[in-house]
């Protein structure tokens, strides 16, 4: 199954659907999680923390 991420366009949103933690837990049980350049930012994620998960 794939789980899309995508980046937040409305003004002033913070949040995230999931953060790095919860992508490593969704890939470890089989899932395919994809998620938009960017859409973590605002929540003090990077793009590289969910490539590294």
């Amino acid at each position: 199954m794939k789980i899309g991420v995508p980046n937040q366009t409305a003004p002033k949103e913070r949040r995230v659907a999931i953060t790095p933690d919860v992508a490593l837990r969704l890939v470890k049980q089989e899932f395919e999680v994809i998620v938009e350049r960017g859409a973590g930012v605002a929540a003090g994620f990077l793009d590289k923390e969910f490539e590294a998960a």
